[in-house]
C-alpha cells in the first residue's frame, strides 16, 4: 500500500513540471527577440523613393496573387506568385480566360472544368515584378495575401510603374 500512497505525489510533481514546462513555452513563443527581422512585400513606384507605397507582412512559402483585368480582352487574370526568399519570387501559375501571354513558356496548359485556363510557367524566378498600372476601370490592379486583398489604385494613378519586391525589415 505504500507505493499507493506515493503516486499522488509523484503525480502532483508531475502535473506542477508539465505545468511549468507549458508555460515557459508559451512565453517563450509570445515573446519576440528584438533582433528578428520581419518579412513584407514592398510595393514601390519605378522612381528611388525613401519610403514604399504599400508594405504588407508575408513569410517565406506564402503565396500571393496579383489580379487585374486583361487590356485586350478585359478578362481578369490571376497571377499566382509565391516568396521563395527575400530575393526570389516564384511564378507558380496564370489563371484566365484566354491563353495571351506571349512572353512566358509554360511548362503546363490545363483547361479547368469552370472554362478557365491554368497555366504552369516553367523557370519564371525573379526578384522583383514591375508593371504599369491601369486605372480602376482599366487594369484594376489587385494584390491577394492570404484573405486580404488591397487595390493598387490606392496607391498608385494609371500610368504609374509599380515595382514588387520582397524586403526583410
Amino acid at each position: 500500500m505504500k507505493a499507493i500512497s506515493h503516486r499522488p505525489e509523484k503525480f502532483r510533481l508531475t502535473i506542477a513540471w508539465l505545468t511549468i514546462t507549458l508555460s515557459s513555452l508559451l512565453i517563450a513563443a509570445a515573446i519576440k527577440p528584438t533582433n528578428a527581422s520581419e518579412l513584407f512585400l514592398v510595393f514601390a513606384k519605378e522612381q528611388k523613393q525613401e519610403k514604399p507605397v504599400l508594405q504588407i507582412p508575408i513569410s517565406y512559402g506564402e503565396e500571393f496573387v496579383l489580379t487585374y483585368l486583361h487590356s485586350y480582352s478585359k478578362f481578369p487574370v490571376h497571377e499566382h506568385y509565391r516568396l521563395i526568399s527575400a530575393s526570389q519570387i516564384e511564378l507558380t501559375r496564370i489563371v484566365q480566360r484566354a491563353s495571351q501571354c506571349s512572353d512566358i513558356i509554360f511548362s503546363q496548359v490545363n483547361l479547368r472544368e469552370d472554362g478557365w485556363l491554368e497555366m504552369v510557367p516553367k523557370n519564371r524566378i525573379t526578384n522583383e515584378i514591375s508593371f504599369v498600372a491601369g486605372s480602376p476601370d482599366l487594369g484594376n490592379h489587385k494584390v491577394q495575401v492570404g484573405l486580404k486583398q488591397w487595390r493598387l489604385s490606392d496607391w498608385y494613378e494609371g500610368g504609374d510603374v509599380v515595382v514588387i519586391r520582397a524586403e526583410e525589415h
